[in-house]
């Protein structure tokens, strides 16, 4: 998988100090930067970089579908939009402008969680930063997991999952997690991956990652989504779970989802 590297950064004045600024400028270095006052803006470009406050709350219930039985999950927006660009994704069209937004007022989102896991203790939280973006294809640029993975750690009545297609797990080697922390894989055939995610790396990859994981004590998960009907695809998909096997034991899982289109 090819790193992200932006044409620009835009970054709204007054987050210039914020430690997921500062993160994403120590890497980019060599990346122009233009400022702007924070004002609703569309973002056109794809291969443009915003970072901004998040203005709303960060913990949110997951926006299910209509007509859809929703299964408790709750999610983070820490980021919008992924520039790993596969041809089904619904981001295409969710948001008014393409661009990648990293939210850089983290300390607002760690007390809204802080407040309801204490409110709450004997009530149980999934929780996960992977509906609006990619979970660890830009972790390398935020270290965003470096962050997160030990606040949740503190928390018995919660469980956070970091959901990706990407192999982007360094920064998660070196940090005790307590297994609070779940990384969770997106996976199809390689068939759906060369026509359909392209730009993201192949099933044996994913899965090689998602066993270092777990030789570091991470639980895993895994999401058939979407499933793809095409001629072979049985066959196929009977591949990716015995490779699935192959790679990490099966108590190691604490779930696979699947999904379709909706």
């Amino acid at each position: 998988m090819q790193k992200f590297l932006p044409d620009k950064i835009v970054i709204e004045k007054g987050c210039e100090n914020d430690v997921i600024t500062l993160n994403i400028l120590k890497k980019l270095s060599h990346i122009p930067i233009e400022y702007f006052d924070g004002k609703d803006s569309e973002f056109l470009d794809q291969n443009i970089v915003v970072v901004r406050k998040y203005k709303d709350n960060y913990f949110k219930r997951c926006p299910g579908s209509p007509n859809v039985i929703c299964c408790n999950y709750y999610v983070l927006k820490n980021a919008e939009n992924c520039h790993l660009n596969c041809t089904y994704c619904f981001l295409h069209e969710y948001f008014k402008g393409r661009a990648i937004v990293i939210y850089s007022n983290i300390e607002k989102m760690f007390d809204e969680i802080d407040r309801i896991l204490k409110k709450n203790r004997r009530r149980f939280y999934r929780i996960g930063t992977g509906e609006f973006s990619d979970s660890l294809a830009l972790d390398d640029l935020t270290n965003f997991s470096k962050l997160i993975v030990p606040f949740f750690a503190e928390y018995n009545n919660a469980l956070l999952e970091l959901k990706t297609k990407s192999v982007n797990i360094n920064n998660l080697l070196e940090l005790n997690h307590k297994k609070r922390t779940v990384v969770s894989w997106s996976i199809n055939p390689d068939k759906v991956i060369y026509e359909e995610e392209s730009l993201s790396p192949l099933l044996d990859e994913r899965l090689k990652a998602a066993k270092i994981c777990v030789e570091n004590g991470y639980r895993i998960g895994f999401h058939f989504d979407p499933i793809i009907y095409y001629q072979g695809w049985e066959e196929d998909y009977r591949v990716v779970v015995e490779k699935i096997f192959s790679y990490v034991p099966q108590k190691e899982i604490i779930w696979i989802s699947l999904g379709s289109f909706r």
